[in-house]
């Protein structure tokens, strides 16, 4: 589980990084999630997730889309 929390930040720092705060960095943040947990996917993700705002839950998926982690 350590190692799932670990990928979830690091999908945060990619989704960030992507959001404009940055350009460059948001590769190696992709590449630690595939790297610590395979099977990563921002479905997966949804079924745990909880945010009390349904909009505040899907900006964070669709960065997340937009660096190139899967849906499924």
């Amino acid at each position: 589980m350590a190692n799932a929390e670990f990928s979830y930040r690091s999908a945060i720092v990619a989704r960030s990084l992507c959001s404009g705060r940055t350009s460059r960095g948001s590769p190696w943040a992709v590449d630690d999630v595939r790297r610590i947990e395979p099977e990563f996917s921002i479905a997966r993700w949804k079924v745990t997730a909880v945010y009390k705002k349904h909009e505040d839950a899907e900006h964070l998926f669709e960065g997340l889309r937009k660096v190139g982690l899967p849906e499924y």
